[in-house]
């Protein structure tokens, strides 16, 4: 069974059946539940403070009360990624804590130091070292100099030695201001290089055991250039392509490291509000083939078999900021428990 848990103002909860044999797990943690749950940030009428109370609260309530406060139009509070049953949470792209919503515990990681020029962007991507069992948060901290000379600076936090590294600068191109996607024990990265015909689009992996950079291989689309986002569904790295006016097709790697793997499970119709795919990502399959999406600020399932797009039966619930899914589990997030 398939717990949906919406939080903002409101309470909201909704069941969807599902076979979970194929949910990804690690042996060592042995304090899994069968649930799943997907937690988003609220939009709407928001109290707005100040940054300084934010963080004041936040070292004394759980992460999930501050998940109501946010500052427009820039995001306060977002889901940096879930595994295991832990979720990284960031607030306004500075303070980064651990939070299991289960047991209602968070931790604040310590402060990132990085000396970088004013104007700099920073993405995070948060995952698990099954070698070392070791949970890892990776910080790129990216800026462009005088001359248009892209730079960065790549650290890592590790929640055993609950402190930061610094470790090889990006490869691969100037990653896209979007959290890294967790799949096959790596952090995966949208990036961009190169410019008018020799602009290209790819998946960059980060392996946090060995701490080596990637190039993921992409399906052969058979089309031209697509508006391409990266996500992961069913604990599989998946490729969005938003073919302008004409449809959404959802390709999936369903064995990570063999391209010909790359499966497109889904065609989706263009609708009347073209932009809201723009903020689309998939959050995953049921087993009757139906996918669950964030669609603009508002949960859809899409049936391939009937080429429709329905909302799920909600109560209480109105539109949102993100969501992520998480699996319900008693893993500390303390360093001292790890």
């Amino acid at each position: 069974m398939l717990f949906l848990c919406i939080s903002n103002r409101r309470n909201f909860k909704m069941e969807i059946g599902r076979n979970l044999s194929d949910c990804p797990t690690h042996h060592q943690h042995k304090k899994f539940k069968t649930t799943h749950q997907i937690q988003t940030s609220g939009d709407g009428e928001i109290p707005k403070l100040p940054e300084e109370i934010i963080v004041e609260i936040l070292t004394r309530l759980p992460v999930k009360s501050l998940l109501k406060f946010r500052k427009h139009p820039y995001r306060a509070v977002w889901v940096v990624g879930s595994c295991n049953g832990l979720i990284c949470i960031a607030i306004n792209e500075k303070d980064l804590f651990l939070w299991n919503p289960s047991t209602r515990i968070s931790t604040k990681l310590p402060p990132v130091e990085v000396k970088m020029i004013p104007g700099f962007y920073n993405i995070f991507g948060f995952g698990y070292n099954e070698s070392s069992d070791d949970y890892k948060v990776l910080g790129i901290f990216c800026a462009f100099g005088n001359v248009g000379v892209y730079e960065s600076v790549v650290k890592l936090y590790s929640l055993k030695t609950n402190s930061w590294k610094r470790i090889e600068d990006f490869k691969g191109g100037e990653p896209l201001d979007d959290s890294g996607k967790f799949a096959g024990g790596k952090l995966h990265f949208s990036t961009i290089r190169g410019i008018g015909l020799d602009f290209r689009w790819d998946i960059v992996s980060l392996d946090l055991e060995t701490e080596s950079y990637g190039i993921v291989e992409q399906p052969n689309y058979g089309e031209g250039p697509s508006d391409s986002s990266l996500g992961v569904v069913g604990g599989c790295i998946c490729i969005l392509c938003n073919y302008e006016k004409v449809r959404v097709d959802l390709w999936v790697l369903k064995e990570y490291g063999i391209k010909e793997s790359w499966t497109k499970v889904a065609s989706i119709p263009y609708l009347n509000d073209p932009g809201k795919f723009l903020h689309s990502k998939p959050l995953f399959m049921l087993p009757n083939g139906e996918i669950l999406l964030v669609f603009g600020m508002h949960l859809v399932v899409y049936n391939p078999k009937d080429n429709c797009l329905r909302h799920p039966e909600t109560s209480n619930f109105g539109a949102f900021l993100e969501a992520d899914v998480y699996i319900e589990s008693l893993i500390s997030p303390a360093a001292s428990e790890v």
